[in-house]
């Protein structure tokens, strides 16, 4: 978040998030997280407390997310789109002291129900108060190394699982990113990933950092039949990180919608990727380079990359080099002893920004 402060005052006139017609400004946005802040302050939270954000995909996730940030604590994003039981067991996963409704006021019923049993504080992140000028002491001061965030795997071979990380690995991958596929403070970036996944802070810290611009949409847009196409196309959306699934509802928009001619960077994760989609979408975004990041909640953010450069025979993307600051080997799945090329084992990840480790009851 450092970065986004710099640029905050930098161009505090530029516009940081669109939103369903609206925009928010550097400006207001730094006011906004600063005065959310010193009410979490006011509250008792103190650094390294964790604080759960129960969402809806808008502005005040965002803030919520800078505010934990700036007070030295640890958010965790929590959907509010989930089912209740499962939010429930990600809350008991991560036992946050308080849980911030950042989205509908229907939401702070729920953030209630989940907090009763952990005995959390509930905080509405709404915009009242936020014409008072919030002073700065005590903000901004969290080191690199120190817990930033909880998120979670996806749960897809059984019970979640919540993992930490640092400042660290989130701060040395939007600055990469930002340089290797030259990002700048002209672009405008979505966000369109899952608000409990690691790919969630790709879309909001990368545009942030460089003084770019956050598209959001609505969820309803997301889901919409054309609808994704449409608001990309609106939006003048020039980077995207989104999903093999996602990627497959453009492929299926592509024949009756106008290309995404602003479209110049997509950044895929979160599955399989396979080049004949890519081959589908080069029509629909003629000018997008395809990159696909490999990785995982415990690699935070991309361990691997590979460009794609045309080539449509793969039958499916590899998932490329290391990226910087990472070494990918194989290894044998009992010994974990390195294995010769051509032999089959596991992917081990050497690295210096990996997680801090699981979270269980709030413990790492």
């Amino acid at each position: 978040h450092a970065a986004f402060l710099a640029r905050a005052r930098e161009a505090p006139q530029a516009i940081a998030i669109e939103h369903d017609g609206g925009a928010v400004s550097y400006g207001a946005l730094e006011r906004g997280s600063r005065s959310l802040a010193q009410r979490l302050r006011a509250a008792g939270l103190r650094p390294e407390d964790r604080v759960a954000i129960l969402a809806d995909r808008g502005p005040e996730l965002v803030r919520a997310m800078l505010a934990v940030s700036r007070i030295g604590g640890v958010f965790v994003t929590l959907d509010s789109a989930y089912p209740e039981p499962r939010l429930a067991d990600l809350a008991a996963i991560a036992a946050p002291h308080a849980i911030v409704t950042a989205g509908a006021a229907d939401l702070i019923p729920l953030a209630a129900r989940l907090a009763q049993p952990l005995r959390a504080a509930v905080i509405p992140a709404d915009m009242a108060g936020d014409g008072v000028e919030a002073e700065l002491a005590g903000l901004d001061q969290a080191s690199a190394d120190a817990a930033a965030y909880i998120l979670f795997t996806s749960g897809s071979t059984g019970r979640p699982k919540g993992v930490a990380c640092s400042h660290a690995p989130l701060g040395h991958f939007v600055g990469w990113q930002a340089r290797e596929f030259g990002l700048s403070a002209a672009d405008r970036v979505t966000m369109l990933s899952g608000l409990s996944h690691d790919p969630l802070l790709r879309d909001v810290f990368t545009p942030l950092s460089l003084g770019a611009t956050l598209m959001i949409p609505g969820q309803a847009t997301i889901l919409e039949p054309g609808g994704l196409a449409r608001w990309l196309r609106e939006a003048r959306a020039t980077v995207v990180h989104l999903t093999p699934a996602l990627g497959q509802i453009l492929a299926a928009e592509a024949a009756r919608a106008q290309p995404l001619t602003a479209l110049r960077r997509m950044f895929w994760g979160g599955d399989m990727l396979r080049p004949a989609l890519l081959a589908q979408l080069a029509g629909f975004a003629p000018n997008a380079r395809h990159v696909n990041l490999y990785g995982c909640t415990e690699t935070p953010q991309a361990a691997a990359v590979w460009r794609f450069d045309g080539d449509a025979n793969w039958s499916a993307a590899p998932i490329g080099l290391g990226s910087d600051g990472f070494q990918l080997l194989v290894v044998d799945p009992v010994t974990k002893a390195p294995l010769g090329i051509g032999e089959t084992g596991e992917i081990a990840v050497r690295s210096n920004f990996l997680s801090l480790g699981y979270v269980e009851a709030g413990r790492i």
